[in-house]
């Protein structure tokens, strides 16, 4: 008895009188249990709060182990709509206990707070149970937005009060001369559960100003959601030092956010370029000093010695300042000159001093190419005699009269006036950007030009003696100057201008050098005659960053970056300007223009200098690249090299992180496959054999015409480019101490919810070990007990450390799931647990690494010595189905419809079963299955296309091991499903289906494929998915005989099947598939399964088929399609298995008694054709039999009779056939219309599936909603199933000779079958109709073929009074997966097949827990020897008036019957929602010759067998318990169906011949009223020795001695009444209630 079924008795017994109370009812008052997911339980009326994030997982279970009943929840509602909301709406089910048959045990829902606003917000849960109390709770939730800052490029945090400066968050603005302006750009991040408002962001120094376009303050930021503003710096004209400015951001979180911000004054005391002083005296540089407005300068200020600035007042005389990657020189800014001859003139001038003829240089670039054809363009002009005409200066074209095709030219005085000297290059061109330096020779006696440190081929003219301009000094002093136009010349200059400067004495050889080279790396320009560098590159410090002799080879098109704070020089981006097609290398990152690069340099010093080898961008060397031991990847190699050197002045100086950029167009004549990729290759020798290369990392696209890459060169190195090829192998990575795979750093969750996965495979260690890393910040590693953690933003203390170890040497899945502020952790897709009010991981910029965490090159710590596969990182939360739905398989990307989305490699996106089908592939921001390799990386599978470096900046890349990950499962032999060896990679994996780390979780949601002969060994095996793709898996139990009689096991398959093998279920195994689960419609294997039916010839069984026809292509892979369960005939499925190893095909005949005698052993049994038969149509037309044979074609679950196989052998004698085809799966329907559309209509179905159906699923999937059932469209039947139970041995085929009936079964329970029709053998039992033994229990069996019937009185249905339900409504009978549970028939009468008794073997039963249910049956036998079996069970879900499913007709009334009477009808199981003492359950019975009747006890089930139980006599108001004796009673011929009930107590208050019986069998005392006497039948012939009468008060009225063993008659005369007969006898007292009357 449990808990449900409250059931006692309670006694008072004074005398004669007994006084007693009865209760028993049943309820759905199963035990619930709620709790967050992963996490703690939640008690009834509790308050659940949430101080982190906006939403909150919770399951529902039913932890009520003393049955299988349903919990059912009929919704989860919230009382504050406004404020939350529940996902999915209204959620339903009906949950069983955790291991009860069915599907999933558990309602997960999900609460959200869907206000922006930051309060406290609550509300009352409320879960609907049916039956029971509802369960509440409140969910309370304490919003608040959380500020976080960030700054820099990439990004890095700004914390809070934070006073230190750093170029790398963003916050120090370098260098910056008075009047110029610096932006840097700052993000404000919420990482809070509400809105974040920006109420105001101010600077505390007014040179610091704030823009927050297009962010109107105040400024409100939902969740996960940034804001961005700028700071921009104006150095203070006069301003020394150190600037600085406290910002302050006022906002919701914390009231005020502040930060400083720096930069540093420009000192203008800063020697000059190259750090030459001597004689120095004007520096005009376009990246320092430019007054401007709308780009248009008014002047160029000074940095020499003289402050001499060129000034321009007049606007429309103006040049234009240019600072736009299109127009600047290197990156740099550029000053640009427009002039036309006529009205557009454009220059800069200044009146008094600046121009020194002793040493000019100028960096500039022409429009248009300048040839000797082009009309002047003055460059720098200044003056000699000041006299009309005076042409001083510099320029390109035809510059004065003196020369004849001059291109360069340096000019003084004026042309023919007699004082003129000059300077010309006769017939060149120039078109590119180049250094014009114009000197005084060694003896200063004329001037010399050099281009590009090339001194030029020049033509002279001297009218007079050379002499610089000016005033000789001392000092030395200059003239007054211009820029774009000469003395009283109209400008003429059409170019752009980056940087002037002068000297008043000519420059030393050294520090021109130095000159120089602090312009050709400013500006990308090669000193040398044309591309080839032809000195060496020397810095302030006197340090050569490029020696042309050390890197002999390698000297064209150098450029380089680097920082020289005495030269002013902070290139931070370069490339040669020799050709377009070469490589840019920028600090950090390539920015449009060096001014927009915030990073900084490590140190003073920094240099890092390319050039290379003038090789073509094509070759056809190649190389390749060890990975593995025996695994490489190969490349092809481009002819150019490139050496790069890096230098630093101070000791722990290091160029960082540069960015390589290459114009795609430079590789067109190396053209490459769809599976190559261009790379860049980085080696430690110039020869790049295999054994030089270190790193070969594939180019990505910028998002314009460059592809690009990252790099930190240290010392000397060479690259090149390539094209690498795809290496595809299936492989994971093994991490050893000093391994790590490095990737990028924008990787960035700023979701509320993200999901990160990985295999892993760990020994036991006694360190910490990481997964993965985004720097410290946010890292996943096991500990030193080989638990998870999970670190974010804090180092130190980890916010989840899981329960479970995962370091025993096998591969586990780990899936760490962030959702709204809780973590979740699956291992091997079991739930760890669960952590609430985890703020959710700031930005965080830092480079991601798998393996180890990576913080920079030098320090890379916690390797996780194990081995890594399938990496993933998604944007959304995965939820448990989907995690174990992607654990075993690999993924891919799917298109539908020109969209992508994420598909799993083994399982097919089209099957229905797909758990991920909705999710797209841009959800997906990190994969890598480390199948795929470039080079010596991993590719990331998603559209960014991350790669990841294996041992970045190490040579030795052999960390590719062989993938040994059960991606999915596959078999490696033939053996036992839990024997190791089975599987391949046995070592490395658990068994699949295992039992799970936290010791009481089975994996039940693996992929298997197998291909190997497998036997389930004592076990049920329970998969997610399996492919078959050959051999034969045996499920049985191994402890038994391994044919029909085997008890068996169960496979379960829970998404997706494809079988071309064969699947072989022994004896009473079984296949389940659950709801959702399909097999694939290309399967072409098989199962076999064993069903037994009566071998007698003479005796039907209602058969069903479990398979059908095998259709499919054991050739190919299925796509997903499922199998639709195609028409299939007998002879196709069914087999001979009367030795169910070696089965074979039937033979069939259409003799009647074609089935024969039993044949001779290994002949095939015979089945007679005339005996096949299917129904479908009118109720109780026996004309509506159709006639089949052996290859009519049958719809899946039609159902059909057959006789035995071997003629008049004894009916205890069983047939074992062996089904063999495709598994019948999915949703199957029938039809079952009425005829005409009102006539009522019956139809013999059968299960359709390998396996049991819940014979109360599937009635209530064939109820309509409104009558308590699940079925959308209506009631298709009337709530009973009716098996044919032909249980006698009579031998003959005549129908009058058949003994067997229709049992029945319905919600309440089930009835047994009596042969009591007219057209059969109603006589078999002494001339009586017999009784079937066989009641359906709550399971139907495979094959097992029974009727229904849309025939029902009219009445309303007591589920839904308002509701009249005058017949069913008929359509399409509908089986479901959900119906299909592993029950087999040796467990009881839970699962029988109608057919002969004889057990299956019960020595190892499996303990299927199953539902069960307070149950009464009754047994009449009637005088002319009828016997006839009722049902009164307890449902909560019935009530005591008609309930559709649970009260069944009786279709069978026989002449002598007994039933149910309510409503005014005739049922055979009543069902009732409780039993109690109140209670009485009307009889009804039906007595054609005048005799004794009996009504006794036939079985008490699930009750305590103690309940006192009555029948009532309402005409003598006699009480009879029955539960030791048989009520029995004389009745004349009739009907009396208000007579009589069944009742729980004995409540009259006269005395009841039952108080003072003691029972003694055979004597029957009734009164005779037409003779007035009493009589006594002595059956047994017991010795009476006196009888005695009674009134109801007790009193002896008479008594008579008899001693005899005869019948008596004693004639009374007594008045009417009511009064007790006694009779001592021999055995004892017997008392007998009369009524006289």
């Amino acid at each position: 008895m449990t808990k449900n079924q409250i059931c006692g008795l309670a006694f008072l017994k004074p005398k004669l009188l007994v006084l007693f109370s009865f209760y028993c009812f049943i309820s759905n008052a199963q035990i619930i249990q709620v709790e967050i997911v992963g996490g703690s339980v939640v008690s009834q009326g509790s308050t659940v709060t949430i101080n982190v994030g906006n939403s909150l997982d919770f399951r529902i279970t039913n932890i009520d182990g003393s049955n299988c009943k349903k919990l059912k929840i009929r919704g989860v509602s919230v009382s504050n709509t406004t404020d939350f909301a529940v996902d999915p709406v209204d959620p339903r089910k009906n949950i069983k206990y955790d291991t009860c048959p069915g599907n999933k045990k558990y309602l997960d829902f999900e609460i959200e707070n869907i206000s922006p606003s930051c309060t406290t917000t609550s509300t009352l849960v409320t879960i609907e149970i049916k039956d029971q109390s509802d369960f509440t709770f409140t969910l309370q939730v304490n919003s608040a937005p959380e500020i976080y800052v960030i700054g820099g490029n990439p990004y890095a945090d700004i914390y809070h009060g934070d006073t230190t400066t750093s170029d790398t968050n963003g916050t120090y603005f370098g260098v910056v001369d008075e009047g110029a302006s610096v932006t840097r750009t700052y993000v404000i991040s919420n990482i809070g559960s509400c809105d974040l408002t920006v109420s105001s962001i101010t600077s505390s120094n007014g040179d610091y100003v704030i823009t927050t376009t297009p962010f109107p303050i105040p400024y409100s930021m939902v969740p996960y959601a940034p804001m961005v503003f700028s700071v921009t710096f104006t150095a203070p004209v006069g301003g020394t030092g150190i600037q600085s400015s406290t910002i302050s951001i006022g906002n919701t979180d914390n009231t005020t956010f502040t930060f400083v911000v720096e930069a540093e004054m420009f000192n203008e005391n800063i020697p000059g370029p190259g750090g030459v002083t001597a004689d120095f005296r004007l520096w005009l540089k376009s990246t320092r000093g430019i007054v401007e407005s709308s780009s248009k300068v008014s002047e160029w200020q000074d940095l020499g010695t003289n402050g001499k600035d060129a000034i321009q007042p007049v606007g429309a005389n103006q040049p234009t300042y240019l600072d736009t990657a299109a127009d600047n020189i290197n990156f740099n800014p550029v000053i640009k000159f427009e002039n036309d001859g006529a009205s557009t003139e454009e220059y800069l001038y200044n009146t008094s001093n600046g121009f020194y003829s002793q040493d000019i240089f100028v960096v500039m670039i022409p429009d248009a190419t300048m040839t000797s054809a082009s009309i002047r363009n003055t460059i720098f002009a200044g003056t000699s005699s000041g006299n009309a005409g005076d042409m001083t200066g510099i320029g390109f074209g035809d510059y004065s009269t003196e020369f004849a095709n001059e291109t360069l030219s340096y000019n003084q005085d004026v042309p023919g006036g007699g004082s003129y000297n000059g300077e010309a290059e006769i017939s060149s061109s120039y078109s590119g950007v180049g250094i014009i330096n114009v000197r005084n020779n060694v003896s200063a006696t004329g001037q010399d030009i050099l281009y590009n440190s090339n001194v030029l081929t020049t033509s002279t003219v001297d009218d007079v003696a050379f002499a610089n301009v000016g005033t000789a000094g001392p000092p030395v002093v200059g003239t007054e100057y211009w820029i774009g136009r000469n003395f009283d010349v109209q400008g003429s200059l059409n170019g752009r201008i980056a940087e002037i400067f002068t000297f008043a004495e000519r420059v030393t050889d050294n520090d021109r050098q130095k000159i120089e080279s602090y312009l050709a790396i400013k500006y990308g320009i090669t000193l040398g005659a044309s591309t080839e560098v032809q000195k060496d590159y020397i810095n302030s410090f006197d340090t050569k960053v490029w020696d042309v002799v050390a890197n002999a080879g390698y000297n064209y098109d150098v450029a380089g970056i680097g920082r020289d704070s005495i030269s002013d020089l902070n290139q931070k981006q370069s490339k040669t300007l020799n050709t377009l097609n070469d490589v840019s290398i920028g600090l950090g990152g390539i920015f449009t223009t060096n001014s927009a690069n915030t990073n900084e340099f490590e140190k003073d010093g920094d240099f890092l200098v390319w050039g290379n080898n003038n090789g073509p961008f094509s070759g056809s060397s190649t190389n390749t690249v060890t990975i593995a031991s025996g695994i490489t990847t190969s490349l092809t190699r481009i002819d150019r090299k490139w050496k790069i050197v890096e230098s630093n002045e101070a000791i722990n100086g290091d160029v960082e992180i540069v960015y390589i950029s290459v114009p795609t167009a430079a590789f067109s004549g190396f053209s490459k496959t769809a599976t190559e990729e261009y790379a860049l290759i980085v080696a430690d020798n110039p020869n790049f054999a295999d054994g030089d290369i270190i790193d070969v990392i594939p180019l990505r696209s910028d998002g314009g015409s460059n592809l690009l890459t990252w790099y930190d060169f240290d010392g000397t190195k060479y690259f090149t480019f390539g094209k690498v090829s795809n290496l595809v192998e299936d492989h994971s990575v093994s991490i050893a101490s000093g391994d790590y795979l490095v990737g990028e750093y924008s990787l960035n969750l700023n979701v509320d919810s993200f999901s990160i996965s990985a295999w892993i495979k760990c020994a036991a260690n006694a360190s910490n070990r990481t997964v993965m890393a985004k720097g410290e910040k946010l890292q996943i590693r096991l500990n030193t007990s080989g638990n998870i953690e999970v670190f974010i933003d804090d180092a130190v203390t980890p916010k989840f450390t899981s329960n479970m170890d995962v370091d025993d040497g096998k591969w586990h899945h780990t899936a760490f799931i962030y959702d709204s502020g809780t973590i979740l952790m699956y291992i091997d897709g079991v739930l760890d647990k669960s952590v609430q009010d985890v703020v959710h991981p700031s930005p965080n910029f830092n480079n991601y690494a798998i393996g180890a965490v990576y913080i920079d090159k030098d320090n890379v710590i916690n390797p996780l010595l194990g081995d890594i596969d399938e990496v993933y990182v998604w944007d959304l939360a995965l939820s448990q189905d989907q995690v174990r739905y992607l654990m075993n398989q690999e993924l891919e990307r799917f298109d539908i419809s020109g969209t992508d989305y994420v598909n799993g490699k083994i399982m097919p996106q089209a099957a229905t079963s797909n758990e991920i089908t909705t999710i797209p592939w841009s959800s997906l921001r990190v994969y890598y299955d480390f199948n795929s390799f470039y080079g010596s990386t991993v590719e990331g599978l998603t559209d960014d296309r991350f790669f990841l470096r294996l041992k970045y900046l190490n040579k030795t890349k052999s960390i590719v091991g062989t993938q040994s990950t059960p991606l999915p499962y596959v078999s490696a032999a033939n053996g036992a499903w839990d024997t190791p060896t089975t599987w391949s990679n046995s070592g490395d994996v658990m068994v699949p289906n295992s039992l799970s780390l936290d010791g009481t979780t089975i994996i039940d949601w693996n992929i298997v494929e197998t291909s190997h002969d497998i036997t389930s060994g004592d076990r049920d095996i329970s998969l997610l998915g399996l492919i078959q793709t050959g051999g034969t898996i045996t499920i049985a139990d191994p402890g038994e005989t391994q044919n029909e009689t085997n008890s068996g096991q169960a496979l379960t398959i829970s998404h997706y099947l494809e079988l071309d093998g064969v699947i072989d279920l022994v004896g009473e195994s079984q296949l389940v598939q659950t709801e959702g689960s399909i097999i694939d419609a290309d399967s072409g294997g098989y199962i076999e399964r064993d069903q037994q039916g009566t071998a007698n010839g003479y005796n039907y069984n209602y058969w069903s088929s479990s398979v059908g026809p095998i259709t499919g292509n054991t050739a190919t892979r299925g796509t997903g399609v499922s199998s639709t369960n195609s028409n299939h005939t007998i002879s196709g499925v069914l087999n001979d298995g009367t030795n169910s190893g070696l089965y074979q095909s039937l033979t069939y005949s259409s003799d009647p008694d074609g089935s024969g005698s039993v044949p001779p052993p290994g002949v095939a049994r015979t089945i007679s054709t005339f005996w096949l038969y299917k129904f479908y149509g009118a109720v109780d037309n026996y004309n509506a039999w159709t006639k089949i044979d052996e290859t009519s074609s049958l719809l899946a679950g039609e159902g059909f009779t057959m006789k035995g196989t071997s003629g008049s052998v004894a009916l205890t004698t069983q047939q074992n056939y062996v089904f063999k085809g495709l598994p019948n799966n999915g949703d199957i329907t029938l039809e079952l219309n009425k005829i005409s559309g009102t006539d009522d209509v019956e139809r013999l179905i059968g299960n359709p599936y390998p396996s049991a159906i819940d014979a109360t699923e599937f009635i209530l999937d064939n109820l309509s909603i409104a009558d308590g059932g699940n079925n959308a469209t209506g009631t298709i039947f009337n709530g009973a199933l009716y098996f044919w139970d032909h249980f006698g041995e009579e031998n003959s085929h005549d129908l009058k000779d058949y003994v067997g009936g229709y049992a029945t079964r319905n919600l309440t329970g089930g009835a047994a079958a009596i042969s009591n029709h007219a057209l059969i053998n109603n006589a078999s039992n002494g001339g009586n109709p017999a009784t079937g033994t066989k009641v359906p229990g709550p399971y139907i069996s495979v094959n097992q073929g029974f009727f229904v019937s849309t025939k029902i009185e009219g009445f309303n249905n007591d589920n839904n009074p308002v509701a009249p339900i005058a017949t069913v409504d008929g359509g399409d009978i509908v089986f479901k997966n959900s119906q299909r549970v592993f029950i087999t028939e040796a467990v009881s009468s839970n699962s029988l097949f109608f057919k002969s008794n004889k057990n299956k073997r019960v020595s190892s039963v499996k303990s299927n827990n199953v539902e069960v249910a307070p149950t009464i049956r009754l047994m009449y036998v009637s005088p002319l020897g009828y016997y006839r079996q009722i049902v009164l069970g307890a449902n909560p879900n019935a009530s005591d008036d008609f309930d559709l499913g649970y009260d069944a007709f009786m279709i069978d009334v026989s002449e002598e019957d007994m039933y149910w009477v309510f409503n005014e009808s005739k049922f055979v199981i009543q069902g009732s929602n409780s039993l109690n003492e109140t209670k009485e359950f009307q009889l009804g019975l039906i007595v054609k010759e005048p005799g004794l009747i009996t009504i006794k006890i036939d079985a008490i089930e699930n009750l305590d067998p103690n309940v006192p139980l009555y029948i009532k006599d309402k005409l003598t108001g006699e009480i009879f318990k029955i539960n030791n004796a048989s009520f029995e009673v004389y009745l004349d011929a009739g009907e009396y169906n208000d007579r009589f009930a069944l009742v729980f107590q004995n409540n009259s208050e006269q005395l009841s011949a039952d108080d003072i019986e003691e029972h003694v069998k055979g004597l029957v005392i009734r009164y005779d009223s037409k003779t007035s006497e009493i009589k006594v039948v002595n059956k047994n012939n017991a010795f009476v020795s006196k009888v005695s009468l009674y009134n109801i008060l007790g009193q002896n009225i008479k008594t008579l001695k008899t001693n005899t063993d005869k019948d008596i008659s004693i004639s009374i005369a007594e008045a009417h009444g009511s009064y007790i007969v006694r009779l001592d006898t021999e055995n004892g007292i017997k008392n007998k209630k009369i009524i006289i009357e």
